[in-house]
């Protein structure tokens, strides 16, 4: 059994991802390109990504779980970046290559718990800067001039929760 929910957040403009890995393929987000338009082969993935510590979106509803356990295992999560050409070719890394996704950071801002109800941790997301020739440098025959498809493939950790936000192409040289 493989799940994987999404939900767009209104305050943060942020996707929240959230998924539990069984059996057969790894749950996947796959953003696919316009017709007719393709980043340079020079230019470098960019995207933000927080761990997410909160309940996810119950499927039926849409509204967020009243209860839903956290997450005890804090190892950061990892997950899978491909990139897909026209041809169908894949160019893939692990997100752990530059930097895996970092559990919340917890504070308690008061004294005594009782007097600071909100949230012990902030979402604080982590922008990554993936060159493309560093993506697809394992990947012969990739044309990195037709790439069709970026996906965020949920395979390295076997369960969690990400706010995915600000995908895109950038110059390198900026």
């Amino acid at each position: 059994r493989r799940t994987i929910r999404a939900h767009v957040l209104d305050e943060t403009n942020a996707l929240l991802l959230g998924w539990e890995r069984g059996a057969g393929d790894a749950p996947r987000y796959v953003i696919t390109l316009p017709e007719g338009w393709r980043p340079a082969p020079d230019s470098a993935l960019t995207f933000a990504i927080a761990e997410a510590d909160q309940p996810l979106p119950d499927p039926e509803t849409g509204r967020p779980a009243q209860e839903q356990p956290r997450r005890q295992d804090r190892t950061p999560l990892d997950l899978t970046i491909e990139l897909a050409d026209g041809g169908g070719r894949v160019a893939r890394l692990p997100l752990s290559a530059f930097a895996p996704v970092q559990p919340p950071i917890e504070a308690q801002r008061q004294k005594v718990r009782l007097f600071d109800p909100g949230a012990a941790s902030e979402p604080v997301p982590q922008t990554y800067w993936i060159p493309m020739g560093q993506i697809v440098a394992d990947a012969p025959g990739f044309d990195a001039s037709d790439v069709s498809e970026i996906r965020f493939v949920l395979d390295r950790s076997p369960a969690g929760a990400i706010y995915l936000k600000d995908v895109g192409f950038g110059d390198p040289g900026q």
